[in-house]
């Protein structure tokens, strides 16, 4: 019995022993010490830091779209994937030199030491992150996220990025986020007891120093020169941290196109005040007919999915019956690829503001007449039917100051159709009501008195991102889902379109109503790398169909005219036989004075800037110093670029880009400090 109790001991020792062992051996995986032997708080930032680099790199591998290694091993390759992480590594280097010397006050205080450290590594961790979402950040925006973005989606509470973000979340995103943490965590352990291995052998620590050193001094000049050559797009290299701290030092800073000197005159852009007076083509003795105008906007719609523009995909049958009794402007362009701006520049024949900021949400109660006031005065009525929130950015202060009779949104709109919810006390705004509920609630007010003459604008919003539907989805054999729902969407909007016109018809009110047809801007669906709107100048960005309807006066023409959102309200008034306002800069599209030009910018993404003359598009990228010309009459999807063959070209049109912006900021600025009348 005594030895059998012996042996039971020995049993319990050795177990503990073991226990004891396997704790011991974690510790030191993890890095853990006992109480008496110091951490290394420095080789963990360190270990941490490049361990951070090599998963940062995995992500821009990502990004730029490089193959795998083992499916196309090549010493290039590898030296792509290598130097495609040169600002990753500038970042990297930044915040793990930053926490080095912040360790050195408290070198002998280990708990400091080790607060410092949890620190960098919530740091590093968060910018994992940050580098995970950009993935998508640059797929979908074509760059990294800045505070430009943060402003045009109203601080995240508007419906462009709210929507990106919220229909990019998935499981498979999660579950990437949390393994990539795991991953972090686990390899950069590893390293750090790797590396305290070696830095007990007194003649390493000297080497493993020295070898980091030399291979920092050889790779960032090789990676700088390879990026040169490669000549990569920045905004695909960029590290999306860096890139949004410094999109907020830059927010207030403007390119050299607003300080450089031009000889290129206003006559383009002049204010009708200023103007010479202007003759019209349009026989205005066939225009006495005419009593009432609509405005029927198409959220989000470019000229390349309508039918009557060639557009392949069989979604607008009710806009083709009334063709044969229209007026297409095959050649018309939003200003800005955003829907306030298109706003402003509908209503009050106007170019934007060249910032990123908008005119609704900063000067609301701008001095600027439009279309409304000026009809008003006439003796129209007047209404504004929105199925989306007339709150983002502020748009219904802007509206109640240009004399709308009645202002309608997803809020006030007596509907009993499918109203789409998807707001929450964090992100606002983002509530609509199927767009058939503007022409229902048109119908109703124009039936309480409908013999006065009337003018409304009705602006869609199934059409925007993230693109609704009613019932069944239809298949259009669109390339991509989105695309799809986006055919269903437009599809649905073009059936409204049509219930309104034939109650027209049915009232007797066709003849004596012009109904115009316009896209307040267009949708991208990847073409150049891009995704929904705001984010370039490209053709599906900008090209905006225009079509007028009236029988009286339209019997099919197409007029290849070159003009913009600004040139619509002139239009309609040289249509009336009413004098233009002072302070409008568009003109007539039937104007014999027009100039075959005109301008757009976007300030979300990149500063970019360009102008449509003739048959050229010119496009300016300011913040990468980059042009592009393209001729679209035989480059219609803009894939060569012909900066090089005309160089004269892009001398005269960065001077005519330079005299429009300083133009228009100067027209602006002072218009946002007068007080209204």
């Amino acid at each position: 019995m005594g030895l059998i109790k012996k042996l039971k001991v020995l049993n319990t020792i050795e177990k503990r022993y073991l226990q004891q062992s396997r704790i011991a051996v974690i510790k030191r995986i993890f890095g853990l010490r006992n109480q008496q032997t110091p951490i290394n708080h420095a080789v963990k930032i360190l270990c941490t830091g490049v361990c951070l680099f090599f998963f940062l790199l995995l992500i821009r591998s990502n990004i730029m779209g490089f193959p795998k290694v083992y499916l196309h091993p090549s010493s290039d390759l590898v030296l792509q994937k290598l130097c495609a992480g040169f600002y990753d590594l500038i970042y990297v280097l930044v915040i793990t030199a930053f926490f080095l010397i912040m360790l050195l006050p408290i070198r002998k205080n280990q708990k400091a030491q080790r607060l410092l450290y949890f620190i960098y590594l919530g740091t590093a961790l968060l910018s994992l992150i940050i580098a995970f979402l950009n993935i998508k950040a640059v797929e979908m925006l074509g760059r990294p996220f800045n505070y430009q973005w943060l402003y045009y989606s109203d601080f995240l509470a508007g419906p462009d990025v709210k929507n990106v973000i919220l229909s990019n979340v998935s499981w498979k995103l999660l579950l990437g986020t949390f393994t990539l943490i795991i991953a972090l965590l686990f390899v950069s352990s590893f390293l750090n007891c790797g590396i305290n291995f070696l830095l007990r052998k007194n003649n390493l620590k000297n080497a493993i120093l020295i070898a980091l050193i030399v291979l920092l001094f050889i790779y960032l000049p090789l990676a700088n020169r390879y990026i040169s050559r490669k000549q990569w797009e920045y905004s695909k290299l960029e590290n999306p941290v860096i890139s949004f701290l410094q999109s907020i030092i830059v927010s207030n800073k403007s390119p050299f196109l607003f300080t450089m000197k031009t000889q290129i005159g206003s006559e383009d852009f002049q204010l009708s005040g200023y103007r010479p007076l202007e003759s019209s083509s349009i026989q205005n003795s066939r225009n006495s007919k005419i009593k009432n105008i609509i405005i029927f906007v198409l959220e989000s719609v470019p000229t390349e999915y309508i039918e009557a523009y060639g557009g392949s995909y069989p979604v607008t049958p009710e806009l083709n019956k009334y063709i044969k009794q229209s007026a297409l402007f095959e050649n018309i362009y939003a200003h800005a690829p955003a829907t306030n701006y298109s706003l402003v520049s509908i209503l009050c024949s106007i170019y934007p503001w060249i910032k990123y900021f908008s005119i609704t949400r900063e000067g609301p109660e701008i001095n600027l007449p439009s279309l409304s006031t000026e009809l008003k005065k006439h003796g129209f009525r007047t209404a504004f039917l929105n199925s989306a929130d007339n709150r983002f950015q502020d748009t219904d202060e802007f509206l109640s100051h240009h004399h709308f009779d009645k202002i309608d949104d997803h809020a006030t709109l007596n509907c009993k159709r499918q109203k789409f919810i998807s707001s929450t006390e964090g992100w606002p705004f983002m509530d609509g009501y199927d767009d058939e509920c503007i022409v229902d609630s048109f119908i109703n007010w124009v039936s309480e008195n409908p013999k006065q003459p009337f003018f409304a604008v009705l602006w869609t919003m199934m059409t925007h991102f993230p693109y609704f539907s009613i019932g069944k989805e239809i298949n259009f054999g669109a390339r991509n889902e989105n695309l799809n729902r986006y055919l269903n969407a437009l599809s649905h909007a073009d059936k409204v379109l049509g219930k309104l016109l034939r109650w027209l018809e049915n009232q007797n009110l066709i003849d004596s109503t012009l109904v115009v047809i316009v896209g307040d801007h267009g949708e991208a669906f990847g073409r150049h790398g891009h995704w929904v709107h705001a984010t370039n100048l490209y053709e599906e960005g900008v090209h905006v169909p225009l079509i007028m309807i009236n029988r009286m006066l339209f019997s099919g023409e197409e007029y290849s005219t070159i003009g913009g959102l600004i040139d619509i309200a002139p239009t309609i008034m040289d249509m009336l036989n009413f004098p233009l306002p002072e302070k409008w800069q568009g003109r007539s599209l039937f104007s014999n004075n027009r100039v075959n030009r005109v301008y757009f910018f976007a300030p979300w993404s990149n500063y970019l800037f360009g102008f449509r003359q003739d048959n050229y598009k010119f496009i300016f990228d300011a913040s990468n110093n980059k042009y592009e010309i393209y001729d679209l009459d035989k480059d219609s999807q803009e894939t060569r670029n012909l900066t090089e063959q005309l160089p004269d070209f892009v001398k005269d049109g960065t001077q005519r880009l330079a005299a429009w912006v300083q133009f228009q900021n100067k027209l602006l600025n002072d218009l946002m400090l007068t007080k209204p009348e």
